[in-house]
């Protein structure tokens, strides 16, 4: 079961070195990255959750048996997989960082950047159709 484990585990690493070398190869922009921490326990914080991304996921809806607990997981031929176990799954650390520390960032984003992106485009929609209608064509 240890072997196995392990295996698995190199396996999820190389797949995580060849997705950060793929993020960085096309320039693709993570959040949180850019984040600016204001003070020393910030940037060990922000340091840390850079080094989780790629973020090693795994849901489940179910609960299984583990020993004598009862845990959301998922049942695989090496064992189970833990959903809050933070050695068989970060998704207690994405969690963390989306609630915890990064939510009123979240907020700010969603808002101010997409929120205003959708808005532009859907008012440039509706004076496209409505240029049609009247003939005009200036913007």
């Amino acid at each position: 079961f240890f072997v196995c484990m392990c295996a698995y585990v190199r396996a999820c690493m190389c797949g995580m070195m060849q997705i950060r070398e793929d993020i960085t190869q096309h320039g693709i922009r993570i959040y949180p990255s850019g984040y600016d921490p204001e003070d020393e326990a910030e940037k060990t914080l922000a340091d840390s959750i850079d080094a989780l991304i790629p973020f090693g996921v795994v849901g489940s809806d179910r609960v299984v048996k583990v020993g004598s607990k009862e845990v959301y997981g998922r049942q695989t031929r090496w064992g189970v997989v833990e959903v809050e176990n933070k050695d068989h799954c970060e998704f207690s650390q994405l969690r963390d960082m989306l609630i915890k520390t990064h939510m009123q960032d979240l907020k700010e984003k969603t808002d101010k950047v997409h929120y205003e992106s959708f808005r532009r485009q859907r008012l440039q929609q509706h004076h496209e159709q409505a240029s049609k209608y009247t003939g005009e064509s200036n913007i």
